[in-house]
């Protein structure tokens, strides 16, 4: 007998709602989930087909050994008893660190496989725990841990309420607004803002899909994001466009980073950007002015050279306007579990070498 069951997909941050035709113990087809109230009918193709991976005929059912260039067939048994001895060896050779242990999508998204992930490393005595945030956003840990106190401080943006969104290497309209946001029905909050007097100023080196729906699209030469972003900065202490009393209250250092980017004027940062000084320093007079602004970075920005620069003067630029904690601006969402101290019980407070 078929049924209806109702669950959510794992493949992104997404987590998009599903509705689930299932006959006996197999998925036979996936459709979106309208009445969830995240979602609300979106699905993208990765869920809406992931049925047919479950029944793929391709797809690896056991353990698999590879005999110089071959795979050949093996059994659980056979599999855990090799992988185990080889751990060993390694681990007697080399000490528990030569061994790490890297989880990606959807594994990243099950609390279960993350707790067990923690416990397997632990039993080991390694402490090398990695995943696809760190490779994608270890810049965001960064600066969050560095500014705001502890790194699971990762800002979202609200998009509904905003009046000028200064976005920055990252097409929404494609990815869905994700990285480190679950948002699956981003682009209707943004067309909400846009209805409402918001303003969205997109920064691309590319004309991305998400340019289509920008109101203005800055075509920034590649790798150019930290001179772009400081000219902004210091434009606006410049100018005295600042919060004062925002800064006064929650702020530190801001003597030091107003001195730090000092010499990066709009004409400085111009000659490297490709964007001409006017419209840099246009940017930075309309995000001051805003009622309810933010800065955004993603993946364009996150994997480059200045990656850590960026994330630091995209959140200083928030903070210095006092769009944090405002809205239309930037906010920590606490969520359901204390998130600073679920990551300290599952990483056990452990530092990279790096």
């Amino acid at each position: 007998m078929a049924e209806t069951r109702y669950s959510f997909c794992r493949l992104c941050e997404g987590a998009c709602g599903l509705k689930l035709r299932v006959e006996g113990d197999r998925v036979t087809a996936v459709e979106p989930d309208r009445d969830n109230p995240l979602s609300r009918g979106f699905i993208c193709v990765k869920g809406a087909r992931s049925a047919e991976i479950l029944d793929d005929p391709r797809r690896v059912l056991h353990p698999l050994r590879r005999i110089g260039a071959d795979w050949a067939e093996t059994s659980w048994d056979e599999a855990f008893a090799a992988i185990g001895q080889d751990l060993n060896r390694i681990r007697a050779a080399h000490g528990p660190d030569a061994i790490a242990l890297y989880t990606g999508n959807p594994t990243a998204m099950s609390s279960v496989a993350a707790f067990a992930a923690s416990a397997f490393l632990r039993s080991l005595g390694s402490s090398r725990q990695y995943s696809a945030m760190s490779l994608d956003n270890i810049n965001k840990f960064w600066v969050a841990e560095e500014m705001f106190g502890d790194k699971s401080f990762i800002l979202q943006r609200d998009w509904e309420a905003a009046r000028y969104m200064l976005v920055l290497g990252h097409n929404p309209r494609v990815s869905i607004f994700g990285q480190l946001s679950t948002r699956p029905r981003g682009l209707d909050d943004l067309r909400q803002a846009q209805t409402q007097g918001g303003r969205l100023v997109l920064v691309d080196p590319r004309r991305t899909e998400t340019a289509s729906v920008a109101d203005e699209h800055l075509a920034i030469t590649p790798g150019t994001d930290a001179y772009f972003l400081l000219a902004l900065l210091n434009t606006i202490i410049a100018e005295n466009r600042h919060d004062r009393d925002f800064i006064a209250r929650y702020c530190k250092n801001f003597d030091t980073l107003a001195r730090l980017v000092r010499p990066v004027t709009a004409e400085e940062a111009a000659g490297v950007t490709g964007l001409d000084a006017d419209t840099i320093r246009r940017v930075a007079r309309a995000f001051a002015a805003a009622a309810g602004a933010f800065a955004l970075g993603n993946t364009g920005v996150t994997q480059q050279r200045f990656a850590v620069v960026n994330e630091w003067a995209i959140e200083a630029l928030n903070a210095i306007t006092g769009n944090i904690d405002r809205p239309g601006g930037a906010f920590f969402n606490p969520g359901a579990v204390d998130a600073p101290h679920t990551q300290r019980v599952i990483e056990r407070d452990r530092r990279s070498r790096i």
